[in-house]
């Protein structure tokens, strides 16, 4: 099961917290600078009207955008359907959480770490949900934890 691609997440948001921590306390108030954290995004398209490619575009949200953004600019937190989706295929199989937890003083200092949105943005794509609950020898990660296709049409 892959936790690396969490595990980096997680300090790198918790080493942007310090940073703009740092910047508003010692330069900020010589300085009069902005300060926020760059964040990735593509938006997905359900790919029909079906509910289960609905809640797909929706992980797919919340992998790419939500994954960063949520805890800095909602709530100091992983969007929910991450955690919980998350845990459900890491005690599947036995292990706790791939996903880290922000204890709560970390959420607080996470929280409103931004002056601005900074956002990178690159395509859209249709989404469908892709089951891989039942196959046997999944190794899941960021990618197959969201149990979400992607795909473009026309492609490129």
């Amino acid at each position: 099961m892959e936790t690396g691609p969490y595990q980096v997440g997680h300090n790198m948001l918790l080493a942007h917290a310090k940073a703009w921590h740092t910047y508003d306390k010692e330069f900020r108030s010589t300085q009069q600078g902005r300060v926020s954290i760059v964040v990735n995004a593509q938006w997905f398209e359900p790919k029909t009207d079906k509910e289960e490619d609905i809640k797909a575009a929706d992980r797919g949200m919340q992998w790419y955008l939500g994954w960063m953004a949520h805890p800095v600019f909602v709530n100091g937190d992983y969007p929910e359907v991450m955690k919980t989706r998350i845990m459900e295929k890491s005690r599947a199989r036995g292990l706790s959480s791939r996903l880290p937890s922000f204890t709560e003083e970390q959420k607080r200092l996470l929280k409103g770490t931004a002056d601005f949105l900074a956002l990178n943005f690159y395509s859209v794509s249709f989404a469908e949900h892709h089951d891989l609950s039942k196959e046997e020898n999944v190794t899941w990660g960021y990618f197959t934890d969201q149990e979400m296709k992607a795909s473009r049409d026309p492609p490129g």
